[in-house]
């Protein structure tokens, strides 16, 4: 899921980056200018403003939804003008990519937007192309970043990072590639399963996901929050913002009155098999750290605090489930409140999820809205050809299995 974002509550609504006055132009906002093997490319127009981004941002979402297979790249040499609302709706549109693992590249920008992307920090955020050919070379996943810095251990790779937070080297972590996962819904299952394509080896994907600072206990999924160092001067550093690191290093406190609540914690209790117990609080420590991480504007971004509850209540014990599906039902009742700033693949996991704490709650009406309001997003989308977790049609088939099991209608 997006980690950074734009620390833009100073920002007046229509403020100006860019240019000293407003010079209204007419034309599209946004055209869709050609199609590459790996990516679509769409023209910005001379104004990215207020009165344009709701447009843009509906045009954006149209496309994400009805082709979920290819990067997307936005032609921002024409554009002179960009304001804060124009600001926030690019990291949206870079967030939601990235959300359905797949990213937006800003291409040819000119001076002016080049100086916006600099004075917030975004220069370091976005891909930043001077032609399409570079779409290939700039879409290096983050597996085949860190797995440099992994050894192998079981089925998986364990990490060797360090924490931006308090810089340990203490962390448990580790990486999985999910190209070699087959993907598939047990009855009844809270989440998907996954087995090694090429031996059928059950693979506890979920589990295995957040990384931990043994130290101060920041956790994350993304493993691009952690910084890495292999010999020499081969290093990659934290995305994280330096204002995001300082605020997880003042939350040290309150992580460890989580991990010290009535358990001793030695240096192996994340170490892989991760214990249901030993998952949950990896996951509870992950959601305490994504208000910090996953802000929108002022707030926590809603989509990865519903997940990270959703999870810790999957993995928990009798005692632990309530306060996990209480706060997940929260969470991701906001997100699907606010559909329009989430990702179609945000909106498919967060109904999915739903629709299984509403059931617990014993809230079936709540459930079949759910289950209905995913029916009805994703109608539209065209499925992966295999089982994806990043395909929001493979959330959907979940939705149904779990929908046909406790007689719950579309309709």
């Amino acid at each position: 899921m997006y980690n950074r974002y734009v620390d833009d509550s100073d920002a007046m609504p229509g403020r100006r980056y860019g240019a000293a006055a407003f010079a209204p132009t007419k034309g599209t906002p946004l055209e869709h200018i050609a199609t590459h093997a790996s990516c679509h490319v769409f023209a910005l127009g001379r104004d990215i403003t207020v009165t344009r981004v709701t447009a843009i941002g509906q045009k954006v979402r149209d496309f994400i939804r009805s082709h979920p297979d290819k990067d997307l790249v936005l032609d921002l040499s024409k554009t002179e003008f960009i304001d804060s609302s124009g600001i926030n709706l690019l990291v949206n549109i870079d967030k939601n990519l990235k959300a359905s693992g797949r990213k937006v590249h800003m291409l040819r920008p000119g001076r002016a937007v080049l100086d916006v992307f600099h004075e917030t920090h975004l220069d370091a955020v976005f891909s930043i192309l001077e032609q399409c050919d570079d779409v290939a070379g700039a879409a290096v996943s983050a597996y085949e970043t860190y797995c440099r810095y992994a050894a192998p251990e079981g089925d998986a790779l364990r990490l060797k990072c360090t924490c931006p937070a308090c810089s340990s080297p203490h962390v448990v972590g580790y990486l999985v590639d999910t190209a070699s996962l087959a993907w598939s819904w047990e009855e009844g299952a809270l989440l998907p399963a996954s087995v090694l394509k090429d031996s059928e080896t059950p693979v506890d994907f979920f589990s295995l996901r957040p990384i931990i600072c043994m130290e101060c206990f920041m956790a994350s999924t993304d493993v691009t929050h952690f910084g890495a160092a292999g010999e020499g001067q081969d290093t990659v550093a934290s995305t994280l913002s330096p204002k995001t690191i300082a605020a997880l290093a003042r939350g040290s406190k309150r992580r460890k009155d989580i991990m010290s609540i009535g358990r001793a914690i030695g240096d192996v209790f994340f170490e892989m098999p991760r214990s249901g117990e030993a998952t949950c609080q990896a996951y509870l420590l992950a959601a305490e750290c994504a208000r910090a991480i996953n802000m929108r504007g002022s707030a926590p971004c809603p989509s990865a605090l519903g997940a990270f509850y959703y999870c810790a209540f999957a993995y928990a014990e009798p005692s632990q489930k309530d306060a996990a599906l209480n706060n997940s039902r929260a969470w991701l009742t906001r997100v699907l409140q606010d559909r329009e700033s989430f990702s179609p693949l945000e909106c498919a996991r967060a109904s999915f999820m739903l629709i299984n704490v509403s059931l617990s709650c014993e809230k079936n009406k709540e459930a079949a809205a759910a289950f209905a309001a995913l029916s009805e997003e994703t109608k539209d989308v065209q499925p992966c050809a295999a089982a994806d977790i990043n395909d929001p049609c493979f959330w959907l088939e979940g939705a149904k299995i779990i929908a046909e099991k406790n007689g719950i209608a579309a309709d």
